[in-house]
């Protein structure tokens, strides 16, 4: 692991805005039957009604076999405890529901027999599952959202520090991450968006893989996680 301290932007989502990452030979067509999803979510709202969504694919719009969704539960139905669910598959939820106006990071798992979610690096609830993801582009080139679905089910508050890997990481790995985050060119990641300031209404995959996203109606925000000041201390053999 190799710590870094440069973190002066997140992504403020008024309940109407997202991100869209258009799938052209993606590699987040890359995922079969192993994912971690990581974000560092602020939420300002508890949604009413649509589950309020960190990330989003899916092959189609509406309750189409092939989908998955990184969400915040609404009222009555968990009242803010982060869900990761895949159509087919499985679904976990967290034990408890995150505070608002609070930085949290999750982490979501899926290692092809469970799921399980952590919150600030620490294990928050797990779930039976299997089966193999079969989300992609397809022929209609169906992008992955970060705030919405689709362009429905919005998140409001802030997100930072999106990341995909095609690979289920490890507890270890989880909590190594939360306190210091990856570099862009770590083995399985395939994705990470950090949020620092891109070119015009572009968001910058700071992989090699260059999946980069328009904005829609989102603002950068200086309201940061503090767990991302991060400047020393990694204890893998490797740092």
């Amino acid at each position: 692991l190799i710590c870094y301290s440069q973190n002066n932007f997140s992504m403020s989502f008024d309940g109407n805005s997202s991100i869209e990452i258009s799938d052209i030979n993606s590699s987040l067509d890359e995922i079969s039957n192993a994912v971690t999803f990581e974000a560092d979510v602020y939420v300002t709202q508890i949604p009413n009604g649509a589950h309020a969504r960190i990330i989003h694919r899916s092959e189609g719009v509406g309750g189409v076999p092939n989908r998955y969704g990184l969400s915040i539960t609404p009222l009555l139905e968990g009242n803010g405890t982060v869900e990761l669910w895949i159509e087919n598959i499985g679904v976990a939820y967290s034990d408890y529901a995150l505070n608002l106006y609070q930085w949290y990071h999750v982490s979501a798992v899926y290692n092809g027999s469970e799921i399980k979610i952590y919150i600030d690096g620490i294990l928050a609830g797990t779930g039976s599952a299997s089966g193999d993801i079969e989300v992609d582009g397809g022929i209609g080139n169906w992008p992955f959202w970060i705030g919405s679905a689709n362009g429905s089910s919005y998140f409001t508050g802030n997100i930072d520090n999106v990341k995909v890997w095609n690979q289920a990481l490890s507890d270890e790995d989880v909590l190594n991450y939360f306190i210091c985050p990856p570099t862009e060119d770590e083995d399985g990641l395939i994705a990470f968006w950090n949020f620092e300031e891109g070119p015009g209404n572009v968001v910058l995959d700071v992989t090699e893989n260059e999946n980069n996203g328009t904005i829609n109606g989102t603002i950068y925000s200086s309201e940061i996680p503090q767990n991302q000041q991060c400047s020393q201390g990694c204890t893998d053999s490797t740092a």
